[in-house]
């Protein structure tokens, strides 16, 4: 079966893909995407004109990604509280060396 016409250019290098971030969906997407798929995100999420017609008319990474609920809440609060306890003693600063004669 030959590869998808999608312009001029072909379909693209196609290469297996590991999305590691905390607002991926778990399992897999078994979604044929190319390179401009990660821009075509970028325009997507935050309401970019396409710079050409390849990346307006490509799929874009949404499908692999989950952009509400745990990943993207509030963080806690009592992630932003400082360490209880003792305050650490300060460095006192390193002996000046001193000039050989």
């Amino acid at each position: 079966m030959p590869p998808p016409v999608i312009d001029e250019w072909g379909p693209g290098m196609r290469v297996p893909t590991v999305i590691i971030s905390p607002f991926a969906k778990k399992g897999f997407d078994h979604t044929i995407y190319d390179n401009t798929a990660i821009l075509k995100l970028i325009e997507t999420r935050y309401g970019l004109e396409p710079l050409g017609k390849r990346d307006k008319c490509s799929k874009d990474l949404t499908a692999a990604f989950q952009f509400e609920g745990p990943a993207s809440a509030s963080p806690d609060p009592d992630c932003e509280k400082k360490p209880e306890g003792e305050p650490k003693p300060e460095t006192p600063p390193a002996p000046k060396a001193e000039p050989e004669p």
